[in-house]
């Protein structure tokens, strides 16, 4: 009578070999061709090594596709791979793909072209069996956004001159870079794929719109805005608007994505930044992503940035206390 409750029954295997296959053949076309979809990008190599009861572990080396203009790991393909890995966990218990409907991601230390190795992000993701409809989206959520922060004053009137051009260069040309310095040998090679063709239509100090059609390159295999090619694009977009406020380049310590309904391959979506504060080393950005035709909320991420990179401890320790 008063005893415990049963615990639940393991997980049919099917699930956890189904997870691992579908981590293993990331990027399978959905329109059956050979074509890969845009997961097979950031988890290109990775090998599975545990795939069951709710957990995905699976490791890679940073290969060039996934660098930054610095030669890190890019921000947005740690977010697509761990979006990914989310979605590989869940269907081992489960049996199906989720649709991500909220994330948060913290970066600690940043990894280098081939490394592999100690802490350097941690994500947590919220997943639904429902895909969100267009007509969704939370006005209180976009009320409180909108409520975020003003900028701490403007740029004087010949840095805005100046700053949002190169900002606006970049955007359009992701091999142009923001930093300061360049590393001898390294690209924008995964920002060629997640922003291609963007086109601005505003550059001012503290806020940049730009506008872009969904490439098959960044669909997902169902044919959809991969949720972390989205999340890479809101990065970049971010760090941009960032840049026209004082032209400095930061690097994201945390980024938050809430999704709302799903952008097509083909459509024509808007991306709107804004820097919403500015205290001392850290800027604090949002970006709202629309349906360019009618205005429908897509996505909103929400990002924290600082003008300090974090620094890995020596003998492979992590400096989080987590």
């Amino acid at each position: 009578m008063g005893g415990s409750a049963a615990a639940a029954p393991p997980a049919p295997a099917w699930m956890a070999a189904g997870a691992r296959r579908w981590l293993e053949e990331a990027g399978v076309a959905f329109d059956g061709s050979d074509r890969r979809a845009f997961n097979a990008l950031p988890l290109a190599g990775a090998r599975v090594s545990l795939a069951e009861g709710g957990r995905a572990v699976c490791s890679l080396r940073v290969t060039a596709e996934l660098t930054d203009g610095e030669g890190n790991w890019h921000p947005g393909a740690i977010a697509a791979a761990a979006d990914d890995v989310c979605a590989a966990a869940i269907m081992s218990v489960e049996g199906i793909i989720k649709v991500s409907v909220h994330y948060d991601i913290s970066y600690f230390s940043p990894a280098k072209l081939h490394d592999s190795g100690e802490l350097v992000a941690i994500g947590r993701q919220w997943m639904s069996t429902t895909r969100p409809k267009k007509d969704q989206a939370s006005s209180k959520l976009q009320a409180s956004i909108s409520k975020g922060g003003d900028m701490d004053g403007e740029s004087p009137a010949a840095a805005a001159l100046r700053l949002a051009p190169v900002a606006r260069r970049w955007l359009e040309n992701p091999r142009e870079s923001l930093a300061r310095s360049r590393e001898e040998g390294c690209g924008d090679a995964f920002n060629m794929v997640v922003m291609p063709g963007f086109r601005v239509s505003l550059a001012e100090p503290g806020r940049l719109v730009c506008s872009f059609r969904v490439p098959a390159t960044v669909a997902d295999a169902d044919g959809r805005w991969h949720a972390g090619a989205m999340a890479a694009a809101v990065d970049n977009l971010c760090a941009a608007v960032a840049y026209t406020a004082d032209g400095v380049h930061r690097f994201t310590i945390n980024q938050a994505m809430s999704f709302f309904s799903p952008a097509e391959h083909g459509e024509e979506v808007e991306m709107d930044g804004r820097v919403a504060h500015r205290k001392g080393k850290l800027t604090a950005a949002v970006v709202e992503v629309r349906r360019k035709a009618s205005g429908e909320l897509v996505a909103i991420g929400r990002q924290w940035m600082t003008s300090t990179r974090a620094r890995p401890e020596k003998n492979g320790e992590s400096r989080s206390k987590l």
